[in-house]
């Protein structure tokens, strides 16, 4: 067990790079992480704002009023986001790295964040400026775009859709199997992946393959991870002259860049029957 200086030692190295991803949201957002002071300042200040307002702007009592409520809605709902966030923040992760966030990026995530007071979708926001403090670069400014499109009940819809989601050679990717057996299992329609295209979240498109050169042997295999679950799946031979591919069919739906960045954090849970369903289909397609 810790001696206590060595626990408060501790501490100190965690709180201070989160004090500075703290201070570089403030910085990019105006908005400091302290929830106490910042509604005891919102009461204290309310008269002087709204005085000052009518005064520079010549905004009538009930306009100023109007734009002040605004402005603390979209306030508190950003503070909602950071008291989520940042106890995801995995400081003693080597990626971890605040000063390597981009400022526009924060600056778009606090325009886009702040209208949304549902607690899932704060939930959502949090998720991914964690993943950016935690991992610099991995969400676009795409996808707090296409985010911020979203409502509750499309962002359960890819959750429910992310029980597809396989990893072959590390990328994540979909493989639904478009036929009514899979909207059985997994309760998603023809024209729900209709919907999640015109966001932006996935891409339908003509059958094809992975291919990889034969250049040694196992590569007639190629490993796929589903959530905990792992293994080998045979892939078909195809010669070309000399040189000899394996691929495996792959359905008509691909994730788009916004798609893989929230696969990796909507949280979906794996499906048993569906992956038993896609190995059996594995394993009666033609061997290498």
């Amino acid at each position: 067990m810790k001696e206590p200086e060595d626990l408060l030692e501790t501490i100190s190295k965690l709180a201070e790079p989160i004090n500075t991803a703290i201070i570089k949201i403030a910085n990019a957002t105006g908005v400091i992480y302290e929830p106490t002071r910042v509604k005891r300042k919102a009461k204290a200040e309310a008269m002087t704002d709204l005085i000052r307002m009518r005064t520079l702007f010549g905004f009538t009592k009930k306009e100023s009023q109007s734009i002040m409520r605004m402005n603390y809605i979209k306030h508190d709902n950003y503070q909602g986001v950071l008291n989520k966030a940042i106890p995801n923040f995995k400081v003693s992760s080597s990626t971890f790295n605040p000063n390597k966030v981009d400022q526009d990026w924060l600056r778009l995530h606090f325009e886009k964040s702040s209208i949304s007071s549902d607690d899932e979708m704060q939930h959502l926001w949090a998720k991914i400026i964690a993943g950016e403090f935690n991992c610099p670069g991995s969400f676009s400014r795409q996808t707090l775009v296409i985010v911020e499109q979203l409502d509750k009940g499309t962002a359960q819809l890819f959750t429910r859709f992310g029980s597809c989601f396989f990893k072959f050679g590390g990328l994540l990717s979909a493989y639904y199997i478009e036929n009514d057996e899979t909207e059985r299992i997994l309760g998603i329609s023809y024209f729900d992946t209709i919907q999640l295209e015109s966001l932006g979240l996935i891409k339908k498109q003509i059958k094809t393959g992975f291919k990889t050169l034969g250049l040694i042997s196992d590569e007639s295999v190629m490993n796929y991870e589903y959530f905990d679950e792992e293994g080998d799946i045979p892939l078909q031979s195809t010669k070309d002259g000399d040189q000899e591919f394996y691929s495996l069919p792959v359905e008509s739906i691909l994730l788009t860049r916004t798609g893989r960045e929230l696969g990796e954090i909507c949280g979906a849970t794996k499906n048993l029957e569906y992956l038993n369903y896609v190995k059996k289909r594995w394993e009666k397609q033609p061997k290498g």
